[in-house]
């Protein structure tokens, strides 16, 4: 099923990703795109359980997915993001109208806690979470759960890597580097206890 639903989005694409702006390009990506990964892994996932010796049907379907994969999405939309970051996007790495991470607590955390002294927030910070995934994850929640989650995403920090962008999401006003390793935030460092050295 997953593989069938990957080719019918290679048929609705046909590799042509052209996009006016970076802003166009993410929010195809998470208003559509983002299918190209979900059903990928799912495909992936079920042909590991699948895979027997002498499964050849298998290993040609599974072949054609990877073509489609990389051919009709990963390769075209990779080239047109480079295209966008290349045209002055990586040099001003902003869009209006997005959040950006490093105003995380300050945009979202802080209204919520400000509301009431009894309002409390849970943030769940999964380093290297995929879009679809938390798309998925939030399908499941709000369909067992007496619960509404949202997805949304914002712009995160350069250079991305986990000890900033973690650091990037505390409460803060200024973010510096203690060394080339440690990075403070207002002067503190945000190195967890468990990653000392």
């Amino acid at each position: 099923m997953a593989a069938a639903r990957l080719f019918e989005l290679r048929n609705t694409h046909k590799g042509n990703f052209s996009f006016a702006d970076a802003s166009a390009a993410l929010d195809m990506y998470c208003s559509d795109g983002y299918r190209y990964d979900r059903h990928y892994r799912e495909f992936c996932a079920a042909c590991a359980e699948a895979a027997l010796p002498g499964w050849e049907p298998l290993r040609a379907m599974a072949e054609e997915v990877e073509r489609a994969y990389d051919q009709a999405f990963l390769a075209p939309f990779g080239r047109e993001w480079t295209r966008l970051l290349d045209a002055g996007f990586l040099q001003s790495w902003c869009l209006p109208d997005r959040a950006m991470q490093h105003n995380f607590f300050r945009d979202q955390i802080r209204p919520v806690l400000q509301e009431s002294e009894k309002r409390k927030a849970y943030v769940i910070i999964s380093d290297a979470l995929r879009f679809e995934a938390a798309h998925e994850l939030v399908e499941s929640m709000n369909g067992k759960y007496r619960m509404r989650a949202e997805l949304d995403w914002m712009l995160g920090v350069l250079p991305s890597y986990t000890a900033l962008g973690m650091a990037s999401l505390l409460p803060h006003k200024k973010l510096a580097y203690a060394d080339k390793e440690i990075v403070e935030a207002d002067g503190k460092s945000t190195q967890g206890a468990g990653e000392s050295r």
